[in-house]
């Protein structure tokens, strides 16, 4: 089990991804994770929608990432700002409770607040903070979500079809 700290300056997340998922995601697909971030419009974002109730245009402008997410590319935990302790760790045994699942192409598994992953995936160029990183085997993992920040991930022998839900929301 690994600990480590997330810090956030306002509405964030805590995202769990293979580093290959983060490097394809296409523009629209960054701008729409900012989108996902700011659940309740607090952010600049809202003036772009100045003439429309803010829960439609999130519900519908942050469809794209939540879709990708859903498919398996990563998992992410909505929380506000501060610093968050969290916890990832691959285990042997199946949780009993399985919450998301998570496709890693390259087993480069990392842990990083969604903010500086929007920061770096829309300028590649950037050294990314990336407070997690195990590599492990490619595959299929289902998470289990024990605490809120409190991850671990089992592997699957395949994808299984089981729905399961990738964006995750804070207590708050």
């Amino acid at each position: 089990m690994s600990s480590f700290v997330v810090e956030c300056d306002g509405p964030d997340g805590l995202l769990l991804i293979d580093r290959d998922n983060l490097r394809c995601m296409t523009p629209e697909q960054i701008y729409s994770f900012s989108v996902l971030l700011d659940r309740v419009g607090n952010t600049q974002l809202r003036t772009d929608f100045s003439n429309e109730i803010w829960s439609d245009a999130w519900t519908r402008e942050s469809a794209l990432i939540r879709d990708y997410l859903n498919s398996g590319k990563g998992v992410i935990a909505l929380i506000g700002g501060g610093d968050h302790n969290c916890e990832v760790s691959v285990v042997e045994d199946k949780p009993a409770q399985v919450t998301s699942k998570l496709f890693l192409p390259s087993g480069n598994l990392i842990a990083l607040s969604a903010s500086e992953a929007i920061q770096c995936a829309a300028y590649p160029g950037l050294e990314m903070d990336v407070p997690y990183q195990e590599i492990v085997d490619v595959a299929w993992y289902s998470v289990s979500n024990a605490s809120e920040l409190n991850f671990s991930l089992f592997q699957l022998d395949d994808e299984r079809s089981e729905s399961c839900e990738n964006v995750l929301y804070s207590q708050e």
